[in-house]
């Protein structure tokens, strides 16, 4: 049986963007880069990415193309009666608990749209937001529910293909979050502060850089 893949070149990078970019990137990457030196540190992650993350990058492009298989039957059909499909193993476990976590996340996420579009969230200040999500997060019926649609939509998508399915999926909602992206970044940027946000997130500080932030 033949294994469908991406139709377009666009989708596929889609895809790579969504599966890589998360809230992790949006809500705590700019404080870590902020307090480990700032550009110096930005610098030292870029660098990083090309050297080592590019290569990776292309290696699992090629084996891709190459087998049109799994993580696991990958291995088996590059080195037969090789051991090397344990790596692929460990990968499909790894995906497995990153997910189950990401799962949770994502159901707080799902959560909070509900409420923004319920205008819940409006006019209250930080002590009330957080005690709003302390709340929700000890309830013991809502996270477990939101988890479940989460995973649902994942089951819809991903049943669905890659075509038909992740590569439709992520042409749109990548664009949207790049929009959302900016629009914060334009907000962050008008409000009081911003100028010295700017600063903490990119003045080279090589006195702050450490490696503890990767």
């Amino acid at each position: 049986m033949e294994r469908k893949g991406f139709s377009i070149n666009f989708g596929m990078i889609m895809a790579a963007v969504g599966s890589a970019v998360g809230l992790g990137n949006i809500w705590i990457f700019p404080y870590i880069v902020g307090t480990n030196g700032g550009g110096a540190f930005l610098l030292a992650y870029i660098l990083i990415c090309i050297v080592i993350g590019v290569p990776i990058l292309a290696s699992e492009m090629l084996i891709d193309r190459r087998t049109r298989t799994d993580s696991v039957d990958c291995f088996k059909k590059l080195a037969p009666r090789k051991k090397w499909y344990i790596s692929g193993i460990i990968a499909v476990i790894a995906f497995f608990l990153i997910l189950s976590f990401y799962s949770v996340v994502a159901g707080w996420s799902l959560e909070y749209i509900v409420k923004s579009a319920g205008n819940q969230v409006v006019g209250k200040n930080s002590d009330e937001i957080s005690n709003l999500f302390t709340s929700f997060i000890s309830s013991p019926i809502k996270p477990i529910f939101w988890t479940f649609v989460f995973i649902l939509m994942t089951m819809v998508i991903v049943k669905s293909g890659v075509s038909e399915g992740i590569e439709k999926v992520s042409k749109v909602a990548i664009p949207v979050l790049l929009v959302i992206v900016i629009l914060l970044g334009i907000c962050g940027i008008t409000l009081a502060g911003g100028r010295e946000g700017l600063t903490f997130l990119f003045y080279p500080d090589f006195s702050k850089f450490t490696m503890e932030g990767f």
